[in-house]
């Protein structure tokens, strides 16, 4: 009969797969120790928080009130003149950081997407990534995670991911790798 052929595969587990595969893979617990210490490594400047510039702009405000005398009753204008002064202050500390060539780093978050090239791995990782991609089940999706700062990609990792769990397959950065996965 022509349907005979048809066998409906039963899904897969992670476990499983790994385990059927001889693949050994990185252990969660390192990526989520490195992923914290890439965090607290490539923190945000300091400088680019609006608290500096509020502390700054409420002490000048208080201090004109002060100075001014008026109390309560030039309320309104003391704000004005507070929120100017800390205007004026955030360009001030903005030239004096372009001129000292200090480097103000936007806040840097974890990126996940689909796999979709091999090329920008490094070698050990494609090998494995390439078994992986021969003999994934169906359901499974290889994700490449990145750590992202002002648009540049600092620390890369690749997680296969089975019905929503997941396996480590290796990290690394720039051309050195960090943790890899193995083939048995």
């Amino acid at each position: 009969m022509p349907f005979d052929a048809l066998v409906i595969s039963q899904p897969v587990s992670l476990a499983e797969y790994l385990d059927d595969e001889g693949i050994v893979p990185v252990s969660m617990d390192q990526l989520d120790s490195h992923k914290r210490s890439m965090l607290q490594r490539h923190r945000q400047s300091t400088w680019l928080t609006p608290v500096p510039y509020t502390l700054i702009g409420a002490t000048a405000a208080a201090g004109l009130d002060l100075f001014v005398g008026g109390g309560w009753a030039l309320l309104p204008a003391t704000i004005i003149c507070g929120l100017m002064i800390g205007f004026a202050s955030a360009l001030l500390c903005a030239g004096i950081a372009s001129l000292l060539d200090i480097r103000l780093l936007g806040k840097p978050y974890w990126l996940e997407t689909p796999l979709i090239r091999v090329n920008e791995i490094p070698i050990e990782i494609a090998t494995v990534v390439r078994h992986v991609r021969a003999t994934m089940p169906p359901n499974a999706m290889l994700i490449y995670g990145e750590l992202v700062q002002d648009e540049v990609v600092l620390d890369p990792y690749l997680i296969l991911q089975v019905n929503g769990v997941r396996a480590c397959l290796g990290i690394w950065m720039h051309d050195t790798v960090i943790a890899c996965a193995t083939l048995r």
